[in-house]
């Protein structure tokens, strides 16, 4: 599992010309591996343009888009492992929790929730 600046460098790499990171957030995300869910670490970006989940793994990557017109809402959690980041994309959904860094992720939120509405 790679870094978060390892994971945010890759990130710029599948940006699109014009497009700029305006904040950023790493945490863990579940996911499955033959057949067993597991977690990962993983990065949010926001950008001008549209929200970009990144995570580098062993053997490759995972990367997934999604349009600010598309999502329907945003919802952020605190607990004592940190702020979970929750948003819906038609019957979707994505989650990032276990998110350190409290500013990073109350500025996401605040991005997100304004550029939705």
């Amino acid at each position: 599992m790679a870094s978060y600046k390892t994971n945010l460098k890759h990130v710029e790499e599948h940006l699109n010309p014009g497009e700029e990171i305006i904040g950023s957030v790493y945490g863990w995300y579940e996911k499955e591996i033959l057949g067993s869910k597991t977690h990962g670490r993983g990065v949010l970006v926001t950008t001008n343009k549209r929200i970009v989940f990144y995570a580098k793994g062993w053997f490759g990557y995972e990367l997934e888009n999604f349009a600010y017109e598309k999502i329907s809402s945003i919802r952020k959690k605190k607990d004592l492992l940190g702020t979970t980041l929750e948003f819906t994309v038609s019957n979707n959904s994505m989650k990032l929790k276990w998110i350190k860094n409290k500013k990073e992720a109350e500025a996401f939120y605040e991005y997100v929730e304004k550029e939705i509405q």
